[in-house]
């Protein structure tokens, strides 16, 4: 009889933790996200309790570096950047979303740390650049891995830290690290 006890209650109880993981994250967020990468409309929508599908498109933007003075042909700023159209698509898996619930720690809007696939292009169709001259109009896009880290602020404001390795489509290796803020509605 203590068996059948036990079995019945630690069923009851692993029930109850999946269903605070389901609580924590919502059917789907619209979300409003600006940081190093741009302005950006993001859709995340959950595919299992922990693991979630985002599509989202914005303004990116491109850092396209420093420049010698031999490529700067008469210009005064070396620091090469631009804004363009973008569409992303990411898949996360937080996976410290569960331990953050047993521990009682904020969850709301998968307040936790995760695991990222992330692919982005920016298109150059509508490109706006501090020299209009230097920009690829043929556009490009890059696939990345990261690990982050997102964190509630408070009324439905999120900031996030990642650090992402990837490669782009001229086959260059990317390793850097990226900061958000959103704004879930």
């Amino acid at each position: 009889m203590k068996y059948v006890f036990l079995t019945i209650f630690f069923a009851f109880y692993s029930l109850q933790l999946s269903a605070q993981m389901l609580d924590t994250i919502p059917a789907d967020m619209h979300q409003l996200r600006i940081g190093t990468s741009g302005l950006f409309y993001i859709y995340e929508k959950p595919l299992k309790p922990a693991i979630t599908l985002s599509g989202g498109i914005g303004i990116g933007t491109q850092t396209l570096g420093f420049m010698s003075n031999t490529e700067l042909s008469g210009h005064r700023d070396p620091f090469m950047f631009a804004f363009s159209p973008a569409l992303l698509v990411s898949s996360r898996y937080y996976y410290s979303l569960a331990r953050r619930t047993e521990k009682g720690k904020n969850t709301q809007y998968n307040s936790s740390s995760y695991l990222q696939l992330h692919a982005e292009y920016l298109s150059n169709w509508l490109a706006v650049d501090n020299r209009s001259f230097d920009v690829d109009r043929n556009g490009w896009g890059y696939f990345t891995a990261a690990w982050g880290l997102r964190r509630h602020l408070g009324a439905g404001f999120l900031f996030e830290f990642e650090v992402r390795a990837g490669i782009n489509d001229r086959a260059d290796f990317l390793f850097y690290p990226h900061l958000n803020f959103r704004y879930v509605f």
